[in-house]
């Protein structure tokens, strides 16, 4: 069955997620964080360039990440139920709340998997509610949910398989993938060096002095403006985040450019260097990395 949502066995992704992952959530920071010898990260686009100007740039984003995800698969390539896609919304509490509608259109009849608290500030509260949705390589949905994180219009999602052996996780310019096994990890880099971040071109990819470079220039942390606030102190998650917007930077509202929503100035001109999106991680108002 293609083109519609088809269910998961919830209590057995549980388990087949806490073996493969455990104790650690489907968010790709942690991912990194907690299992770095089974991380790779690839460009979606040449040169890296992070977003798609043309229809043959999104059809070379595509490209990529079913590589990727058919090596990952293998004999399991084609079938209902070959993939599980993991879906976000983000709140204060820990009331699953309803995704944005960008992509709850790609994968409408997802069931809520688990909540979790990501939080890593005394005093904030940032629930994370993952929704999830089984579907094949071939399903049209699966390229609707790529393009959507492709052009910015959501965060947080993670491809996996029922067994939860590996995780993609698709970003705004690129891939990251934790491989089932170090050796599987390396197979990749060397199968796709080509798409490696220019740090790692020329490697073999085992260098993990190579991979903390990567993790490093990563982006920072998400910051967060609730709506009251209008330009307040944000929520920050790491040292290199900015802690506030200047009073007034969202006065003259907002406008998307590359799918990204930028805060503009009372005056209407773009405050440079911030970008935000609706319903991301935090206490659900404005949300984005500098």
């Amino acid at each position: 069955m293609r083109g519609r949502d088809q269910a998961v066995d919830i209590a057995g992704l549980d388990g087949a997620w806490n073996r493969s992952w455990p104790e650690c959530p489907p968010e790709a920071r942690r991912l990194r964080h907690r299992f770095p010898e089974r991380w790779a990260r690839f460009h979606a686009l040449p040169e890296g360039k992070r977003y798609a100007t043309s229809d043959a740039e999104h059809a070379e984003i595509l490209r990529r990440h079913h590589a990727l995800l058919e090596d990952l698969l293998g004999d399991a390539t084609v079938g209902d139920g070959g993939l599980v896609a993991i879906t976000c919304s983000w709140s204060a509490t820990g009331s699953p709340t309803p995704r944005d509608s960008t992509v709850a259109a790609t994968t409408p009849g997802a069931a809520h998997w688990r909540s979790d608290d990501l939080a890593t500030e005394p005093g904030f509260h940032s629930w994370w509610h993952f929704y999830v949705s089984a579907m094949d390589l071939r399903d049209p949905a699966l390229d609707r949910l790529l393009l959507c994180v492709a052009d910015d219009m959501t965060d947080g999602v993670i491809l996996t398989e029922p067994a939860c052996a590996w995780a993609v996780h698709p970003y705004d310019g690129g891939v990251d993938v934790f491989a089932e096994s170090i050796g599987v990890r390396d197979e990749l880099v060397s199968a796709y060096a080509a798409w490696l971040p220019s740090t790692l071109q020329g490697t073999n990819g085992s260098d993990s002095g190579s991979w903390e470079e990567v993790e490093q220039r990563s982006c920072p942390a998400p910051l967060v403006v609730p709506d009251v606030e209008r330009g307040g102190p944000v929520q920050t998650e790491g040292p290199d985040a900015v802690t506030q917007l200047p009073r007034g930077a969202l006065e003259g509202g907002s406008h998307l450019l590359h799918g990204q929503r930028r805060p503009l100035l009372g005056d209407g001109t773009e405050m440079p260097g911030v970008g935000l999106r609706r319903g991301g991680p935090g206490s659900g108002g404005w949300c984005g990395r500098p």
